[in-house]
């Protein structure tokens, strides 16, 4: 029984999260805060807090409002393996490395799309739907042990 739920393929949209948003606002903003009250020069302070506001600008059209063309929109298993469909269009053939992380709040996706390419994908409570997002973590675990346990007995 456990095998047909492995195999079955699902198609999983995500939407604008606002936690991540409000969580790169918030570290960016502390960030910032910090370096002003440390004691470096005007110049220093300019600098970096130009690169910082850049970083920002850079994570939030990439991983937040999907504005970058190579940003993931949707994520599939096909039953063999993974597919990413980018903002332009795209569909990118994907293998789910074992670096992924899952905790209760987050979940980091880390795929290679080719040899030297890779992406990643963090996902919020509110990027996906409850029962999206239950199914993901259910396919995650599952199948990382099923690997593991199959991994064990290969060797």
């Amino acid at each position: 029984m456990p095998s047909q739920q492995l195999n079955t393929a699902f198609a999983l949209r995500l939407r604008v999260s606002w936690c991540l948003l409000y969580c790169v606002n918030f570290l960016h903003a502390t960030t910032v805060l910090i370096l002003w009250l440390s004691p470096t020069s005007f110049f220093w302070h300019i600098f970096l807090t130009a690169l910082i506001i850049a970083s920002a600008w850079w994570t939030l059209r990439y991983q937040v409002f999907f504005y970058m063309p190579w940003s993931i929109i949707k994520i599939g298993w096909t039953g063999q393996d993974w597919q990413l469909e980018l903002s332009n269009g795209a569909i990118v053939p994907a293998q789910l490395l074992p670096s992924t992380i899952m905790t209760v709040p987050l979940v980091l996706l880390h795929f290679r799309c080719g040899r030297w390419c890779r992406r990643s994908l963090i996902l919020c409570p509110d990027s996906l739907g409850k029962d999206e997002l239950r199914q993901l973590r259910f396919w995650l675990r599952f199948h990382s042990s099923l690997k593991h346990d199959l991994d064990k007995k290969g060797s």
